[in-house]
């Protein structure tokens, strides 16, 4: 009886979520989804930091509703921005009445103005090393590696924009809308409601000049710049918690170089037939014969500088050994 051995598990390629392969022959890729898309993530991060500049940091509202349409028929509207200004908008008031915004100043003072004036500073702080951490992805990510210390300080700069976008928002949060915005919510809620909390809503009185008969209500929370901010520390802290996770997969040249061997297809001997009575009665073509993994060299060999295709005249990387254009094979050393 004709009789073949069991191939080796060994000799077939091995799997790796990280693999990639080109076209036969050439040497297979380590990827890491992370860190190719944290180049577009931490860039993100910093464009959300720099959004956040000058812009609403807090604000309260008013609005008086029709209680016949239940349409808005009035509304006021004041901002507090980061840096520290403040702005105020409002529909027609009653004749003969000062309309709200005339009260509003155009600075935020005391201790909650302070704090607004060094949140605009942060964000551009934080979002130039978001940048920065972004630049350093970019060029891991085209191959520009000087050593595994750019992924350490790429992760740091991640880490640290993430904890400090939640230290200004926690901040934020603590120190509540201040005396000033006090004031404000007081005079527009009919003295119903001081905005003791950083987010909040209640049933509005009749400030002067508001309409009698309607439905009034307050409101007060977050501006765009602070959930921006929110969206920044969200997408921060996923990609260092990924970066992390895949930190110590192979990063430099000679780091990926090596894995690169170790994930290489082995040819597999093909089974010998051995001679007995029904050898005879096999038919069909003799597949060819392959070299056995001894005589093959394993090894991932990188040539000294970038190279020239001798074929068509394309230059190729000096990690390449077959040509990119043609698939010629790289002349030897």
């Amino acid at each position: 009886m004709a009789s073949t051995p069991a191939p080796s598990a060994a000799s077939g390629p091995r799997r790796n979520r990280h693999l990639r392969r080109g076209l036969p022959g050439t040497p297979v890729r380590y990827v890491d989804r992370a860190r190719l898309w944290s180049s577009v993530s931490l860039l993100a991060v910093a464009a959300l930091l720099l959004l956040g500049l000058q812009g609403s940091w807090w604000q309260v509202g008013f609005s008086a509703y029709s209680p016949e349409t239940n349409q808005q028929v009035q509304f006021v509207t004041v901002e507090f921005h980061a840096g520290g200004s403040a702005t105020c908008a409002n529909s027609a008031w009653q004749a003969n009445v000062t309309p709200p915004c005339a009260n509003v100043s155009a600075r935020v003072g005391g201790a909650v103005g302070g704090f607004y004036a060094a949140v605009d500073v942060a964000l551009a702080a934080l979002a130039a090393l978001a940048g920065t951490a972004w630049v350093l992805a970019t060029l891991g990510n085209v191959g520009v590696r000087w050593s595994r210390r750019q992924l350490q300080l790429e992760i740091a700069l991640a880490f640290a924009v993430t904890l400090a976008v939640a230290a200004v928002l926690l901040g934020s949060v603590a120190l509540g809308p201040g005396p000033q915005a006090a004031q404000y919510c007081l005079a527009l809620s009919g003295n119903s409601t001081s905005c003791p909390s950083f987010f909040g809503g209640a049933t509005a009185g009749i400030p002067p000049g508001a309409c009698q008969l309607c439905d009034n209500s307050l409101g007060w929370g977050p501006g765009l710049s602070f959930y921006e901010a929110l969206g920044a520390l969200v997408l921060g802290a996923v990609t260092a918690g990924c970066l992390v996770a895949g930190r110590r997969g192979p990063y430099t040249a000679e780091e990926v170089s090596a894995w690169a061997e170790r994930f290489r297809d082995i040819p597999v001997t093909p089974p010998a037939v051995t001679s007995g009575p029904g050898a005879a009665a096999a038919s069909g073509p003799t597949p060819p014969s392959r070299p056995p993994p001894s005589a093959i060299d394993l090894r991932f060999k990188v040539a000294q500088s970038d190279w020239t295709c001798a074929s068509c005249g394309h230059r190729n990387s000096r990690w390449a050994v077959q040509c990119g254009t043609c698939h010629g094979d790289r002349p030897p050393a």
